[in-house]
Formats: structure tokens, sequence, C-alpha cells
């Protein structure tokens, strides 16, 4: 009991001793506490002058019968391998499809990609509702007259394994993504576009190559071959808001946090070098106070100025519609890691220095300067690796 008495009456005596410095001066315990909550009114005022949500009904499309628009020059398909009998078959059904496209045989994979990529890659798209490689620079939906290729793996057996292969080039974009779950720069909000793999035509293309396999096999087995007209039909996508808002938030917000917990980063460093600067911390370690309830001291009268700051930000952010969405308890959870996070950059940055005013001058800058690479990692997180 002697023991815990002992230390807890050193705790309540640093505390008071705190407390009463952090009073003894007023501005800037008025600013520390007020910064933050002025930096989330900065966001709130913008947020009800600027920006507006604006609400978009639900999207329906229409069916699709997977019909090939006629060209202005010839759909150009390799296969391979064509040493196979069976694939040769295959792709005597595949010619037959259509008039207007020329089906050519190599020997292994990689020949058809060496064919593929020296064709002249057809125009770019600007709109969907012209012409087939016309020049113009409109593509139909469908339209693959910059070339396709069909790998046939396996036509043994009652497995049927093929793979196809399009050129790189798909609208704006140099790659079909086909080696990653998701892309890597994921756009915020609402995902309605057009199904690249119905706009560029690999639908169209599957479904006569399996038209063709169909075909075959039923030849093999002397039955007739079944008429199947296929179509397919995106998916409806449900009404929502566009809220710009959120893109400019997702940018401002942590910079601002970053300023709003600046003066805090540098004048909690400034307070404990001080402490060590003038001897006050040796002469308390001479009469017997331990070093740990000197820190932790150091650490609840912090914390709790931080807490009443971390509060009234998460209510302002909750209720000022910036996050109306979220629950205030997280939020206040996330800005009091944050603020205590601060608290151990204070303590971090004043074990190297000796003098208060250099101490709270390089915490100043070292912390702003620590935020610059948030604006490089996002662009190339795609990039690291573990």
């Amino acid at each position: 009991m002697t023991f815990v008495w002992s230390r807890g009456r050193q705790l309540l005596i640093l505390l008071w001793k705190n407390f009463l410095l952090q009073v003894r001066r007023p501005i800037g315990t008025v600013v520390e506490l007020l910064i933050p909550p002025v930096a989330c009114m900065v966001v709130i005022t913008l947020r009800f002058t600027l920006f507006e949500v604006e609400n978009r009904c639900h999207l329906t499309f229409d069916p699709d019968p997977l019909t090939l628009p006629v060209p202005q020059s010839v759909y150009q398909i390799y296969y391979a391998p064509n040493t196979s009998q069976a694939a040769n078959e295959v792709a005597a059904f595949l010619r037959d499809q259509e008039f207007y496209w020329s089906v050519k045989g190599v020997a292994s994979e990689q020949e058809l990609v060496d064919e593929l990529t020296t064709i002249n890659p057809p125009a770019p798209p600007i709109s969907l509702d012209d012409d087939c490689g016309g020049g113009g620079g409109n593509v139909s939906v469908g339209c693959f007259v910059g070339g396709a290729g069909v790998v046939f793996v396996g036509l043994e057996g009652d497995s049927l394994e093929y793979t196809l292969r399009l050129r790189h080039e798909v609208g704006d974009s140099d790659t079909w993504h086909t080696r990653e779950t998701s892309f890597w720069l994921q756009r915020p909000g609402a995902r309605v576009t057009d199904n690249a793999y119905l706009a560029e035509g690999f639908l169209h293309l599957q479904n006569r190559v399996a038209r063709a396999l169909v075909d075959w096999s039923t030849e093999k087995a002397n039955i007739s071959s079944p008429p199947v007209q296929v179509s397919v039909k995106q998916i409806p996508y449900p009404s929502y808001h566009i809220d710009t808002f959120l893109n400019w938030n997702a940018a401002i917000l942590p910079l601002l946090l970053i300023m709003a917990f600046i003066y805090t980063a540098g004048m909690f460093t400034k307070e404990l070098v001080l402490e060590k600067e003038t001897r006050i911390r040796e002469s308390m370690l001479m009469m017997g106070l331990k070093q740990w309830v000197l820190w932790t001291t150091w650490f609840i009268k912090q914390f709790l100025f931080l807490f009443v700051s971390s509060l009234i930000v998460a209510i302002l952010l909750k209720y000022g519609q910036v996050f109306p969405k979220s629950n205030v308890l997280l939020l206040l959870l996330f800005f009091t890691l944050f603020a205590t996070a601060s608290i151990s950059w204070g303590f971090f940055m004043s074990v190297w220095f000796s003098s208060a005013r250099l101490g709270m001058v390089v915490s100043f800058v070292a912390w702003f300067f620590l935020y610059i690479p948030f604006f490089y990692f996002p662009q190339h997180y795609h990039t690291f690796t573990l």
C-alpha cells in the first residue's frame, strides 16, 4: 500500500503541475483546443457552399443479340494450333459463320500473338454508334477489326477448353488487366460504364467460337445442332448519388488534419524539452520521482486536452454532413488515435534536443514534411511490394 500511495501521490502532484502550467498560458491552450474544430469548420463551410449532391435514377440496359457489325475491313481471326485435326475442323465451322472474316491457323500461341501484334491497330473508338473500322474514329459495339485469336487448349473428351486473345488496345486503355483481381486505381462513386467485354467484341467472338464447338460436337455425334439464339443484357444499376465533395474531401481533409495538429506537435515537444533544459526533470528524478510516472502524467494531461478537440471534431464532421453515414463513435476513435499519435510524436522528438526552441521548430517542420510522401504513395501504391 505504501508503494501504491507513494506513486499515486507523485502522479497527482505532477498532474497538478502540468495542468497548472497549461492554464498559465491561456492563449496557447485556447489555440490548441480550437485549431482542429476550426479546420473542420472550413471543410463544413465548403461542403454547404460549393458542392451539391446530384441524384441519379436507376439505369437499365437493352439486350444485345451479339450481332457482329459489318466491317469496312475484314475481321482477322487466328487460331492455334493448326497442327491439330480437331482444331482445324472447329476453325472450319467458325469460318463458315460469317463471310466478312478471315480465319487463319498458326502453329503455336506465340505465333498467334506475333501475328496479332503486327496488325495495324483499329481507329480509337470515340463513340459506339458508327461503322466498324471506317477510319473515322468511331467503332461499333462488338467490332474487333484489330484482330483476335483463339487458342484451342483441349478438344478431347468431355472437356472443351480454349483461350481468346484480343489486342491489348481497349478503348482508352492499353490493357485488359486480366492479371489483376481489381484495378489498382479505384474510382470513388458509382461505376456505370459500358461492359468492355461487350463493347470490344470479346463476347461476340466467344459466342461464335462456342457456336462452332457446338456444331463440331454435334456433327461428331451425328445429331442435329440445336437452334439457339443467344443474347446478353447488362445487369441494371440502382439509383445513386453523385457527390463530388467526397473526391475533394479525400484529398484535402488529411492535409487539414496535419495542419490542425501541427501546433500541438510543436508545442508539446517544446514543453517536454523545456523541462529537460531547465533541469527540472533532473531535480525531480533526484528527489525519487520514477521515469514512468513522469511520462505517464505528461501523456494523461495531453491526452485529455486533445480528447476534447477530437470529440468536437467528430461531432462536427458527423452532423456537419461531411461524414453523415459514419458512426460518430468510430470517428471519435479515429481522431483520438490520431491525437495519441501526435503525443507519441512529441515524446519521440523531445529526446533528441536540449534546446526547447530548436526542438519546437524541428518538430513543426518534420511533422509537416513527413506528410509529403502521402502525395506520392497513392499514385504508385500498385508498384510496392512487401
